[in-house]
């Protein structure tokens, strides 16, 4: 990294230094800065950054402090409205410096899953940098650029979204050349109010997209197709049940890896990724169609997904004291429930689905969740324990009263787990973050291996 103060000052609107520092980085930790480094000094629920200037102001000889308010350093400091913002207008600034072709992926679900397989399938030709585990936001974007140097030939951002504009702030900084949406669910809901406004909050990624470059979108989502229409840059598609550029079929499902056909306009290819489950050939397709787009050989793209690992992202399968478990435990939306349910569901042994609510569905709540507990019955779950709010929405889509239990919270869920558990049994926890399945699976492995 080489910026100097006075293009940062000017990129921001204010008033010029007295010195011109060279930056060679920029950092939120107090912990991480040297010479040469600007300190952003967040102010969090727990830390203000700027009780750290003092001491690095001693410290150091030549450092940049953007604030946002002055704190009498002897240093520079270019003291601003928000901090945060103008962070993310230097990350604009800085990538606007680099070589790299910039990638960004956002969607409903699977947007870190298939974060990771388009770094995979771009590995056979390019040295990428992307977003680590799921900096996806406000603050994860600008560190992601600010990670990316003259040697990184593409660099891939995930884009989360809680509402409205936020995904416009982030993509209007990154500018990608390649766009992708994985889906539309009902993540959010509650506050967007319909699938719709969702889809709506997404394409905001659409205005961005470079114009020379391309935007790739799931074909199998109708709410998808429409809006597309009217983006400037071209738009392709990726599908399994659709007409579309990269197309699926012949999908076998397996305990360990996911099987398919694609059908592209380079030829035909079969795909093997690790893992179980439909979702993973949409993760898939849309890596595939991603390092397709920038020009890497369909046949290296093929080996690198066979070799793809997810490093325990999200689902996380193994053995333990006689079980099999599946924690999905990091958090959970319908349709990554409904997926993880799909993955267990080809293992023959005895399966239990442990459930919590998912959140932030608002009035979607109900149905929700009884389409989950018709998921657990479609997928062939022997018993499902669910806790929670809409426990017993779960237990109406199950309908069968006898293999189901629903428990008033998680220390009823922990009891009736135990005392159903056989050896060899397949185990699925999963929920949203807030209702601590972790928790519950950490506990109840300690007992089980205690019993």
């Amino acid at each position: 990294m080489r910026l100097y103060a006075f293009d940062i000052a000017d990129r921001l609107g204010l008033r010029r230094p007295c010195r011109n520092t060279l930056i060679k980085k920029i950092v939120t930790d107090s912990r991480q800065v040297e010479e040469n480094t600007l300190f952003a000094a967040l102010v969090g629920e727990r830390t203000d950054g700027h009780d750290y200037i003092p001491d690095l102001d001693k410290k150091f000889q030549n450092v940049i402090f953007l604030t946002s308010r002055q704190t009498g350093a002897a240093h520079t400091e270019l003291v601003c409205d928000d901090v945060l913002a103008a962070l993310a207008d230097i990350a604009a600034m800085y990538l606007d410096t680099l070589p790299a072709m910039r990638v960004a992926v956002t969607g409903s679900v699977g947007k870190t899953t298939t974060k990771e397989m388009i770094d995979c399938a771009l590995s056979g030709k390019y040295r990428v940098q992307k977003s680590l585990a799921n900096r996806n936001n406000e603050l994860g974007m600008p560190l992601t650029a600010f990670s990316v140097d003259d040697s990184h030939e593409v660099a891939i951002f995930e884009m989360g979204m809680r509402g409205r504009g936020q995904i416009d702030y982030l993509a209007r900084r990154v500018r990608p050349h390649v766009g992708v949406i994985t889906n539309i669910g009902v993540s959010h809901i509650e506050l967007l109010g319909s699938r719709e406004n969702i889809c709506k909050a997404k394409m905001e990624l659409a205005r961005y997209v470079q114009s020379s470059g391309v935007l790739l979108l799931n074909g199998d989502e109708p709410l998808l197709r429409t809006p597309a229409r009217e983006i400037v840059a071209p738009v392709k598609y990726f599908a399994i049940d659709s007409d579309a550029d990269y197309r699926a079929e012949n999908i076998v499902i397996g305990e360990k890896s996911t099987k398919y056909r694609l059908i592209c306009k380079k030829g035909r290819f079969d795909i093997a990724v690790p893992g179980s489950g439909k979702h993973l050939v949409y993760d898939s397709l849309a890596a595939f169609s991603v390092a397709a787009e920038l020009g890497v050989e369909p046949q290296v793209i093929v080996q690198c997904l066979q070799n793809y690992e997810d490093g325990g992202l999200r689902q996380h399968i193994y053995k333990e004291a006689d079980l099999l478990i599946f924690d999905d435990t990091y958090n959970a939306a319908p349709e990554s429930m409904q997926a993880a349910l799909s993955a267990m569901a080809v293992y023959p042994n005895r399966k239990i689905a442990v459930l919590a609510d998912i959140l932030e569905l608002g009035d979607y709540s109900v149905e929700a969740h009884r389409a989950v507990g018709e998921a657990c019955r479609k997928n062939r779950a022997d018993i499902l324990i669910c806790f929670g709010q809409y426990a017993s929405d779960m237990a109406d889509g199950f309908a069968d009263r006898e293999r189901c239990f629903v428990c008033a919270d998680r220390e009823e869920a922990l009891a009736k787990l135990l005392s159903v558990t056989k050896q060899e049994d397949i185990i699925l926890f999963k929920g949203s973050r807030f209702m601590q399945c972790d928790a519950l699976l950490r506990v109840f492995l300690e007992r089980w291996k205690s019993k």
